[in-house]
Formats: C-alpha cells, sequence, structure tokens
C-alpha cells in the first residue's frame, strides 16, 4: 500500500478490516457520506507539525512574509483545514467539519501529542530500537 487514499479505499472494499494509517479528514467524511467505516483516535495523538518558510532570495519577500503571518492567523487556520480536512490545535480554532457534527459516535482525540518529533527515545539508538518493535509487530500481523 502506498497511500492513506489507497488503504481507505481497501478498507471499504473489505480487502482489510482495520488499519493503523489513516485520520479522521480521511475516514470522517467517508462515514459521512455513507461508507461503512467507524474509526477512532487513541489519545494522546500524535500531530504533525508544518513549518514555513521564506526563501532568502524570495521574488517578493514581503508577500511571502504576509502568506506566512496569515497562514498563523485564525483566519489563515480555518482556510486550510477547510481546504484539506484536517484539523488545528491552535488555541479558540472551532471544529466545523461537517462529520464531527453529524456522525454521533465521533469523537476528537482527548490529548494531542506534540512533542513526538523531539522525543529522546525516538531519536538514536531510541529509534532503531522502536522501528524493530515496529517491524516485528507488522511482520507478525501479516
Amino acid at each position: 500500500m502506498s497511500s492513506i487514499q489507497t488503504i481507505s479505499q481497501e478498507i471499504l472494499a473489505g480487502a482489510f478490516s482495520a488499519t493503523i494509517f489513516g485520520d479522521d479528514a480521511i475516514f470522517g467524511p467517508l462515514a459521512l457520506s455513507g461508507s461503512p467505516v467507524r474509526f477512532s483516535s487513541v489519545s494522546p495523538m500524535n500531530a504533525t507539525l508544518f513549518y514555513q518558510g521564506v526563501a532568502a532570495e524570495a521574488p517578493h519577500p514581503a508577500a511571502a512574509r504576509l502568506f506566512s503571518e496569515w497562514a498563523q492567523s485564525h483566519a489563515g487556520q480555518e482556510a486550510m483545514t477547510e481546504a484539506t480536512g484536517g484539523s488545528s490545535v491552535m488555541a479558540g480554532w472551532t471544529e466545523d467539519r461537517g462529520f464531527a457534527s453529524e456522525l454521533p459516535w465521533y469523537q476528537r482525540p482527548e490529548k494531542v501529542w506534540l512533542d513526538w518529533q523531539t522525543d529522546p527515545t525516538l531519536t538514536g539508538p531510541g529509534l532503531a530500537e522502536f522501528v524493530e518493535r515496529w517491524d516485528q509487530t507488522v511482520r507478525g500481523a501479516s
């Protein structure tokens, strides 16, 4: 499987009964449209952090900086979460994705883990050990 879209289609087709690869941005709209799928998040749920930068030699550095500042604003977060179907951990962001209010069983993760990328147990030797345990778990399940 090469992508979450492929995995979600395999789940819907019945090729798999479960996956650990997926998120509410993919499965929420599918469930809302009537697809026979349910999902839940573990807590804490790891979150993907997105970074922005402005190139030193940007042809329009002021415009690039304005975009970056807008993207970090509430209006920017609202626009990007609407475009991607994702969610935001920005203080004050309001959940307004249709499936979140229309699927009575849906619950957002209680806690979001933002520091996983800097967790010392997931770097150096700790990462190698984690990957080995992961590989054993996945190989054992297949």
